[in-house]
């Protein structure tokens, strides 16, 4: 059997959901069939210390703002020099790219993948997708919402789009003893009577960070306890980051809420935190959630995109309306109020139900399926 050639081709390796999920790929798929490297053009590389463990190659291949032709021009040499057989790219600009100039290119199979529902936001990118969608062989979405969209929104054919769930490392991202919990709480400066409640993500609308202070003000010290709100994530929307600071020291909340930024051992935050909290407007499928439950803990997540499918509410986490935020504080009070039996059942299931359906190994088989279906239906043709 020949081995093909993948190119995964996408902005960086920041460390966003689409970028750790190029990662898990990368790592994941079975080198005996598959040649794997990734191309990037923007030299952030946050995510590349396991690829460069691994010895997958990437490379940096720089491009200046949004419409670089010469970039079009060195991307299209290097496809000719390099002649992957598979181009599979993630997020919008790279789609683009890989239905124009790794078409022109002569790459065999193209491959696309959409990661959020956010599509019908911006109507342009819309009619873009429309137009190019028939330049690439398939589309893989990792969340049956984001399908949807797709068809109502672009007229891409459901024949043509597969859903694959995200994959997380389930052997980095465990319970850990609680030796090293009291110690990650410790270096966070949270004494373990208090109740910690974080929400890991960006900050930007998206995440909806306000809709948790409103649940916390509606409830307060007085039926929380002692509390602390960690929001763990970089900047990405300046103005935003900054509401969101003049909110919570206005609102009197200031010595209970913790600004991060981004965090580089998110195992260790997980197992300090009582209970994350993920009240995004949208997704597609967030990792933060199934990285919490791989770490054993306790989630209440907007019922939003495929997070029912994620988390079976009262069972393996917890679901409220989108951007209800009296259901979050009832929610939030549930979950105060249970014991550490029961909390210990809830996390237990989550981490089984996880493992089960969200791996790393399930997500590169799946996408090797894909591969080898796209491919051999060109090999007919």
């Amino acid at each position: 059997m020949q081995v093909q050639r993948v190119l995964l081709l996408i902005d960086s390796l920041g460390s966003g959901g689409a970028q750790r999920q190029v990662v898990e790929t990368a790592l994941g798929l079975d080198a005996s069939r598959f040649e794997v490297s990734i191309l990037i053009y923007h030299d952030i590389r946050e995510l590349g210390a396991a690829l460069d463990d691994a010895g997958i190659e990437v490379t940096l291949l720089r491009k200046q703002g949004k419409f670089d032709l010469r970039f079009a021009f060195r991307l299209w040499r290097y496809l000719r020099r390099r002649r992957p057989h598979i181009v599979h790219s993630f997020l919008f600009i790279p789609n683009v790219l890989a239905r124009t100039v790794a078409r022109l290119a002569g790459v065999p199979t193209v491959i696309t993948s959409e990661r959020n529902v956010d599509l019908p936001q911006t109507p342009w990118r819309c009619r873009v997708e429309r137009l190019l969608s028939r330049f690439g062989d398939h589309v893989i979405v990792n969340a049956h919402a984001i399908k949807a969209v797709l068809g109502e929104s672009a007229a891409v054919p459901a024949s043509r789009i597969s859903v694959i769930h995200n994959g997380v490392d389930t052997a980095r991202f465990k319970p850990l003893p609680d030796a090293e919990r009291v110690a990650s709480r410790a270096a966070l400066g949270i004494p373990e009577s208090c109740f910690l409640i974080m929400l890991p993500g960006r900050l930007r609308p998206q995440k909806n960070h306000q809709c948790l202070l409103d649940a916390i003000a509606k409830l307060g010290t007085k039926r929380l306890g002692d509390y602390r709100v960690c929001f763990a994530g970089k900047a990405t929307d300046a103005s935003y980051a900054d509401d969101l600071v003049a909110t919570v020291n206005a609102s009197g909340m200031a010595e209970h809420v913790i600004f991060l930024g981004r965090y580089e051992d998110m195992v260790a935050l997980y197992a300090a935190t009582d209970v994350v909290v993920l009240p995004s407007l949208w997704e597609g499928l967030p990792n933060v959630v199934l990285e919490a439950m791989a770490c054993g803990r306790l989630v209440i997540a907007s019922r939003i995109a495929d997070n029912a499918m994620l988390l079976e509410h009262g069972r393996t986490g917890f679901l409220f309306p989108s951007n209800d935020s009296d259901a979050l504080a009832e929610t939030l009070l549930r979950v105060r109020g249970m014991d550490d039996t029961e909390c210990a059942a809830i996390e237990a299931a989550a981490r089984a139900s996880m493992t089960s359906r969200f791996t790393r190994e399930r997500l590169a088989a799946a996408t090797m399926d894909i591969y080898q279906r796209v491919s051999s239906n060109h090999a007919r043709q």
